[in-house]
C-alpha cells in the first residue's frame, strides 16, 4: 500500500496499517482481518526523526476478541519523514530477520517456591550446590524475599519461602524437569555413592540421557532435578 507524503507519527501509521488491513479483506482471509483491524495493538511501531529513508519490520497484535493475542508483521518504508509505504507481511521469516538483533545468552536463574527452606537448601548442597552467603545475608535482615543456591559460575536457583504453599504431586507442576550437569566425575556410581551419604538416591535412573549418564531426583517439594554428566559414555 503506497502513501503519499504522510508525515510518519504514531497515528499515521495506526491508521494506515488499519486502511491497509481493510483493504487486503478479501486477498487474505475474509472479514477476519477487517476485525482485527478495529482491535490491533501495536508493538514497535517506527517514528521517524530525521531525513533518511527508512525500512523497517513492526509488529501488530491483536488485543480482545477471537483472535487475542494474535500477531500480524508489517513492512514500512519512510523517506524524509514521511510514510511511504507499508505492506503486510505473510512469512515469519521477516520475524525472526527482527530477532537477531540480540542473542539468547543463557538462563541465568529460575526461582522455585518453597515451604522448608532448611530442607531444600539441604537438599540443593548434597547435589553439591552452593549456598550464596551474601544472598543468604540479605535474605536474613529482611532485605530479600529468597535465597540464592548457585549452579556454577553462572546460574543459580533462587528458593522463594512460602510457608502456606503446597507442592503440587510428582509430574502435575509446569515445570516438568530442571537439568544440572556437573563436572569432576566420569562415573555415575560414585555420585550416587555420594549423595546416598546425605539420605538420597535416584528416583529414576541411572540411564544414559542426553549422550552422558544421569539420573532423576525430586526434591522435597517434588521438583524433579535431572542430574547429568559432562563428560560422554565410553
Amino acid at each position: 500500500m503506497s502513501v503519499s507524503r504522510r508525515v510518519l507519527t504514531r497515528g499515521w501509521l495506526t491508521r494506515s496499517v488499519r486502511d491497509l488491513l481493510r483493504g487486503a479483506t478479501d486477498d487474505i482471509a475474509g472479514s477476519r482481518y477487517g476485525r482485527m483491524a478495529e482491535r490491533m495493538e501495536f508493538i514497535d511501531a517506527p517514528v521517524s526523526k530525521g531525513l533518511m529513508s527508512k525500512k523497517r519490520v513492526f509488529f501488530g497484535r491483536v488485543g480482545e476478541g477471537a483472535d487475542a493475542g494474535l500477531t500480524l508483521a508489517f513492512s514500512v518504508e519512510s523517506r524524509c519523514g514521511c510514510l511511504k509505504h507499508i505492506d503486510l507481511l505473510d512469512s515469519c521469516q521477516k520475524r525472526a530477520e527482527v530477532i537477531t538483533m540480540w542473542t539468547v545468552n543463557r538462563i541465568d536463574h529460575v526461582v522455585l517456591w518453597v515451604r522448608d527452606l532448611e530442607k531444600l537448601l539441604a537438599f540443593y548442597k548434597a547435589l553439591g550446590c552452593d549456598e550464596d552467603p551474601f544472598m543468604m545475608g540479605l535474605f536474613r535482615q529482611g532485605r530479600i524475599r529468597f535465597v540464592k543456591v548457585n549452579i556454577g559460575p553462572n546460574n543459580s536457583i533462587d528458593l522463594r519461602p512460602d510457608p502456606g504453599w503446597r507442592p503440587v504431586e510428582r509430574e502435575r507442576g509446569n515445570m516438568q524437569h530442571l537439568n544440572i550437569v556437573i563436572d569432576g566425575v566420569n562415573d555415575i556410581q560414585e555420585v550416587i555413592a555420594e549423595i546416598a551419604k546425605q539420605g538420597l538416591k535416584p528416583d529414576i535412573g541411572p540411564e544414559v540421557q542426553g549422550g552422558a549418564w544421569g539420573f532423576d531426583i525430586y526434591d522435597p517439594d517434588n521438583n524433579r532435578i535431572e542430574i547429568r554428566l559432562a563428560a560422554q559414555p565410553k
